[in-house]
């Protein structure tokens, strides 16, 4: 189902682009950042060292885990106006804030 939020509203909802494609959105849980909320949900055999890319973390949280609640899916425009603000995926926001390893 497509939002009616606007672009603005995403950006400020703090929204990532997972899906070009599709048009497709997702957020981290609040206060989290995408290690914090990957590791919450990997079995504790699975919280290796492996998982400590900020960048690769959060991209692949809200790609395979962020809940259907946190995802969804925009119109064309509003998609366009969103990247046109500064969205993007989570490696590509967090490379613009200047926190890219």
């Amino acid at each position: 189902m497509v939002t009616m939020l606007s672009a603005q509203q995403l950006i400020d909802g703090q929204y990532y682009q997972i899906s070009r494609q599709y048009k497709t959105l997702a957020r981290l849980p609040k206060g989290k950042t995408g290690t914090q909320a990957l590791l919450a949900c990997l079995p504790v055999g699975e919280r290796r060292s492996h998982w400590a890319d900020e960048l690769k973390d959060g991209d692949h949280y809200l790609r395979v885990y962020a809940g259907q609640d946190d995802r969804v899916q925009v119109d064309l425009v509003t998609f366009r106006h969103y990247r046109s603000l500064g969205g993007g995926t989570y490696p590509e926001v967090l490379a613009a804030r200047g926190v890219a390893k």
